[in-house]
C-alpha cells in the first residue's frame, strides 16, 4: 500500500460523511465538522505531548501545544455558533471573533514552529505561554475589547476580512520558512505540512467571501480546515509513533545482528583458544614423551656408534664392501642421533633472552656461513639498519632453517631473495625462493611436527622455528605457488 493511502481513504470517508449531513441542516454539519476538528486538535496535542521524548524535530511538539489551545477556542466557537443557544446574550459576532482568534493562534503557531525544526523546545514553558495568550484573547472577546468581526444584517467587518488576509500572509511565510528548513525534515512530513498550511490558507480566503454564516463559502472553509487539521495529525503520528516504532524495531534487529556477530566472534575466539590449549597440551605431552624416548634411545645409539667405530678401526674388517656397509650404518645412526637432538630441542621449554639484535648483520652473517650452490643467485635487499627484539641464538637458528629450506627447494638452481622492512612496529623478513613450491594439500601441515616431504628430513625444522619465533613475540606465514616458488614472512617486534 502506498504511503498514507489508508489514512487518505479514512479522511476522505470522514469528510464525505460530514458533508452529507448538510442535507439535513447546516447547524448539524457545522457542529460535526467543528467537533471533529476539535477532537483532532486534542489528538494532535496528546500524541505530540506523549511522544516528545522520541521526537527529533520539536516543531511538531510545538504545534501539538498550539493546536490544544486552538481546539479549546474552536470548541467555544462551536458552542457559540448561531442556533446552538448556549451563549444567549451574544449574536453571530461572538463565534466569528472566536474563529479569528483561533486562526491567529494557529497561523502564528505554524510560523513560530518552523524555528524549532533545529532547536529544542521547553514544552512546559511553551504550554504556559499559550495558556496565558489564549486566556487574554478570550478575556478580550467576552469583555467586548476585541474588534467586531460580523455585524448582523451587514455581514463581515473590514477587520475580519483584513485579518483573513493577514492570516493568509502569515501562512505563506510559514511555507517559506519550512522550505528553508527542508534539508532537516523528512520529505513526506514536509509535504504533509505544506498541504496542511496551503489548505488552511485557502480556507481563510474562502471566509473572506461569505455574507451568510450558513453559506457555501463558510461550509467550504470549515471542510478545508478539518482536512488541514487531519494532515497535521498524520504528520505527528508519523513522527511521534510510526517512525520511532519503526526505528525501534530496526534498532532491535540491528542489535540482534550485532549480538549474533559478537557471539560468533566469541565462538571463533573460544575455538582458537581451545585449539591453542590443545596445542599446549599436546606440546607438553609430546615434550614429556620425547624426553623419555630421547633418554632411552640415545644410550643405545651411542653404543652402536662406538661399536661401528671399533669395527672400522679393527684389522678384522678389511673388505671394502663391508666397510661401505658400516659407513652407511654409521650415517643412519648419526641421522637418528640428529633426530633425537631435534626432538630434544623441540621438547625443551622456550626461555628466550630478549635483547636488541642487529637483524641485517645477523642475516648477512648467516648467508655467508651456509653453503650456497653456484647455480643459486643471492639477492639481499637490506637498505637500512633494522633492529629487532629477539634472542640472537633463537633468531640465528630460525634464519638458518629458512635459508637452508629455500636452497633445498631449488635443486636445479634459482634465486634466493632476502629482504627486511619496517611495518606497524614490526620488522618483516621475507625469504623467497624460485623453487618447486608447496603443494596445496601440504600447506596446512607445514608447521606440524614430524611432517616432511624430504627423504632425509626430520619434519621438525619449521615446527621448532615457529615455536622459537612465538616465544619471542613474533609470527610466521607463507605464500606459495607450485612450480614458481615460496615466500616465508617472519615478523618480529622492532627494537625502536
Amino acid at each position: 500500500m502506498k504511503p498514507y493511502q489508508s489514512e487518505i481513504i479514512a479522511g476522505a470517508s470522514l469528510v464525505a460523511l460530514i458533508t452529507a449531513t448538510r442535507i439535513y441542516g447546516y447547524l448539524l454539519f457545522h457542529s460535526l465538522v467543528e467537533l471533529f476538528s476539535v477532537v483532532i486538535a486534542f489528538s494532535i496535542f496528546l500524541i505530540a505531548w506523549n511522544s516528545r521524548d522520541s521526537m527529533d524535530n520539536h516543531f511538531l511538539l510545538y504545534l501539538g501545544i498550539v493546536y490544544f489551545f486552538v481546539g479549546m477556542i474552536d470548541l467555544l466557537h462551536t458552542l457559540a455558533y448561531k442556533g446552538m443557544g448556549v451563549f444567549y446574550s451574544f449574536d453571530s459576532n461572538l463565534p466569528t471573533q472566536l474563529w479569528i482568534a483561533a486562526r491567529y493562534l494557529e497561523s502564528s503557531g505554524l510560523l513560530i514552529s518552523s524555528f524549532f525544526v533545529k532547536r529544542r523546545l521547553n514544552p512546559v514553558v511553551a504550554f504556559l505561554i499559550y495558556a496565558a495568550a489564549s486566556s487574554l484573547m478570550l478575556l478580550a472577546i467576552f469583555m467586548g475589547a476585541f474588534p467586531d468581526c460580523y455585524v448582523e444584517g451587514q455581514g463581515l467587518t473590514s477587520f475580519k476580512i483584513a485579518s483573513e488576509y493577514v492570516i493568509t500572509l502569515i501562512l505563506c511565510l510559514s511555507i517559506a520558512r519550512f522550505y528553508q528548513q527542508r534539508e532537516a525534515l523528512d520529505r513526506s512530513i514536509l509535504l504533509l505540512v505544506y498541504a496542511a498550511i496551503s489548505l488552511t490558507a485557502i480556507s481563510e480566503l474562502s471566509f473572506t467571501l461569505y455574507t451568510d454564516v450558513y453559506g457555501a463559502f463558510n461550509m467550504l472553509g470549515h471542510l478545508l480546515k478539518l482536512i488541514s487539521f487531519y494532515l497535521i495529525c498524520i504528520s505527528i503520528v508519523q513522527v511521534g509513533i510510526t517512525t520511532p516504532h519503526a526505528l525501534l524495531f530496526r534498532a532491535t534487529k540491528e542489535n540482534e545482528e550485532r549480538l549474533q556477530q559478537a557471539v560468533e566472534q566469541k565462538r571463533l575466539e573460544l575455538s582458537k583458544l581451545q585449539e591453542r590449549l590443545l596445542e599446549i597440551e599436546r606440546s607438553a605431552t609430546f615434550g614429556e614423551v620425547a624426553s623419555s624416548v630421547i633418554h632411552d634411545i640415545r644410550t643405545p645409539l651411542q653404543a652402536l656408534l662406538n661399536l661401528v667405530f671399533m669395527l672400522k678401526e679393527s684389522d678384522a674388517v678389511k673388505d671394502e664392501k663391508l666397510r661401505s656397509i658400516l659407513d652407511r650404518i654409521n650415517f643412519q645412526i648419526a641421522f637418528l642421533n640428529g633426530v633425537t637432538m631435534e626432538l630434544k630441542s623441540f621438547a625443551r621449554p622456550m626461555n628466550p633472552s630478549i635483547v636488541p639484535v642487529d637483524l641485517n648483520a645477523l642475516i648477512r652473517e648467516r648467508l655467508t656461513s651456509i653453503q650456497i650452490p653456484g647455480n643459486i643467485r643471492l639477492e639481499a635487499n637490506l637498505p637500512e639498519a633494522q633492529k629487532v627484539l629477539a634472542d640472537p641464538f633463537y633468531l640465528q637458528r630460525i634464519l638458518t632453517n629458512l635459508f637452508v629450506n629455500a636452497i633445498e627447494a631449488m635443486p636445479d638452481g634459482g634465486t634466493l631473495e632476502v629482504s627486511a622492512r619496517r611495518e606497524d612496529g614490526y620488522v618483516v623478513v621475507e625469504v623467497t625462493d624460485t623453487g618447486v613450491g608447496i603443494p596445496p594439500e601440504n600447506r596446512s601441515r607445514i608447521f606440524t611436527p614430524m611432517f616432511t616431504t624430504k627423504k632425509e628430513g626430520t619434519g621438525l625444522g619449521l615446527a621448532i622455528s615457529m615455536r622459537l619465533l612465538k616465544s619471542m613475540g613474533g609470527t610466521m606465514d607463507f605464500t606459495s605457488e607450485p612450480g614458481k616458488g615460496t615466500t616465508f614472512y617472519m615478523r618480529l617486534p622492532a627494537a625502536d
